[in-house]
């Protein structure tokens, strides 16, 4: 028996998911406050929009005032979601990951679009 960290329940060991790095080799949290606390991971990631850009879509060239812009893209798009209560988004113009051509993360490749607007989209260039 073993009691979870989190809802202070004494529960048999099989209830427990095996965590090699622990002294007894279980998690501390049962399985059921486990799940329950991923969920809650997952719901709040996927409301996060800070997406990591690989360094070499970055060009190095980029100015002060390019930096000032693309911040300024995000502030547009964290406002309208506010404003609107519809989630926007900065999507690239040109895909970061696109079969035929790769964007870059430069102010000129930028636009500020809703979430359900990019989605439709998804990696396609439009002209």
């Amino acid at each position: 028996m073993k009691i979870c960290r989190i809802c202070n329940e004494t529960k048999p060991l099989t209830e427990f998911y095996t965590r090699l790095n622990n002294k007894d080799g279980l998690d501390t949290a049962c399985k059921v406050c486990h799940r329950e606390r991923v969920a809650i991971n997952k719901k709040n990631s996927a409301r996060q929009t800070n997406v990591q850009i690989p360094r070499r879509l970055i060009p190095a060239w980029l100015t002060p005032d390019d930096w000032v812009a693309i911040a300024g893209y995000y502030y547009t798009a964290k406002h309208l979601t506010q404003e609107t209560g519809e989630a926007h988004v900065v999507d690239h113009v040109l895909p970061l990951r696109g079969t035929h051509v790769t964007g870059l993360h430069v102010p000129a490749n930028l636009q500020v679009l809703t979430a359900k607007e990019n989605a439709q989209k998804g990696y396609k260039f439009q002209s």
